[in-house]
């Protein structure tokens, strides 16, 4: 269960590094010349830790680091300390423990020099009691309504903490599971603002695609701005995939517009009056895009439902059966435009 513990944590933000190159539970241990006192010792601690006397064992790994200041243990064992101490919820004990393991010699002391910065900015930003909270939020299973309500309730509440931005990815994520594309893209440009280089990037990388397959100009510009001159790239992909949202969305409505006119031309033709009716079913079936959501759809259906009862219902001139094959072609290109689902990164 301990070592389980173990795992979850070290899985939690920038510690998911360490879990990769520092040996663990059941996994390779340090070899080394090892007095018979210090592998006594450090096979006591961990056979507390086993089950689950956490205390017992963080007492035996400091112990060790007191007693054997050369042994090539002492930067292993208070490196275990350290994660034990951040079970407990003491992140200031763990980030002193993380520090003298460095000091000690620990073999993977770039990533803990780097993992304990961030500890401190969590300690200066908001203290080990937000801390703690924040670790709850982010262990919490299932994430349903209720948790994201908490979550959002603390990001108000503990806004001053530097850690937030990793808890923001994971309701943006949430979001967008649950289709709620708004909610996910204010979490996700607030990470752009607060957030470190790796979660500025992830915020990046799931910002963009979103906003363009939106066809959302706006927000698009939004993204640039805050990107700014630290990342040309992203600013770059932006530019173009502005433009290409705006040569498609014109195209559409020149379609569009074009099959307006046709159907305004032909509303009162000098021959066959007695099919006018379709064309002004079709007029009338116009405004329905107006409609929030399945407006535009219901607009189309009626519409390309009124052309194809017009065009098969008797021979017609070439150049009309021409424009209507045109824009029944069209129509489903034109609806995903109208209802902001266009996959525009196809085109990129």
């Amino acid at each position: 269960m301990i070592a389980v513990l173990l795992l979850s944590l070290l899985n939690l933000h920038q510690g998911a590094n360490l879990r990769q190159h520092t040996p663990l539970p059941g996994q390779r241990r340090p070899q080394a010349d090892v007095s018979h006192q210090d592998r006594m010792l450090y096979r006591a601690a961990w056979k507390a830790l086993l089950r689950g006397e956490k205390g017992i064992a963080t007492t035996g790994f400091l112990l060790l680091a007191k007693r054997f200041k050369d042994s090539p243990l002492r930067p292993w064992a208070l490196y275990y300390a350290g994660i034990l101490n951040e079970v407990k919820g003491d992140f200031i004990a763990a980030r002193r423990n993380y520090e003298l393991a460095v000091q000690a010699g620990h073999p993977n002391r770039e990533t803990l020099t780097t993992y304990n910065r961030w500890l401190l900015r969590g300690i200066q930003s908001g203290g080990p009691t937000l801390m703690r909270r924040w670790r709850a939020l982010m262990t919490h299973t299932p994430r349903d309504q209720e948790w994201v309500a908490r979550a959002e309730t603390f990001l108000h509440k503990g806004k001053r903490l530097a850690w937030n931005s990793k808890l923001r990815l994971l309701l943006a994520s949430n979001a967008l599971q649950h289709q709620q594309i708004e909610r996910a893209s204010v979490h996700l440009f607030a990470v752009l603002q607060r957030g470190d280089k790796e979660e500025v990037q992830r915020a990046l990388g799931a910002l963009f695609p979103l906003l363009v397959n939106r066809g959302d100009l706006p927000a698009l510009k939004r993204l640039a701005a805050a990107a700014g001159e630290k990342h040309p790239r992203i600013v770059q992909r932006v530019k173009v995939a502005m433009e290409t949202i705006i040569l498609v969305q014109r195209g559409s409505f020149l379609i569009w517009g074009l099959m307006l006119l046709l159907l305004l031309a032909l509303l009162f033709p000098r021959r066959h009056r007695r099919h006018s009716w379709v064309f002004l079913l079709a007029l009338l079936s116009l405004p329905l895009a107006l409609l929030p959501r399945v407006g535009p759809l219901l607009a189309l259906f009626f519409v390309h439902a009124f052309l194809l009862l017009w065009l098969y219902g008797e021979r017609r001139p070439t150049w009309v059966k021409l424009l209507c094959g045109i824009y029944l072609l069209t129509l489903p290109v034109l609806g995903l435009v109208l209802t902001n689902q266009f996959p525009y990164t196809l085109l990129l």
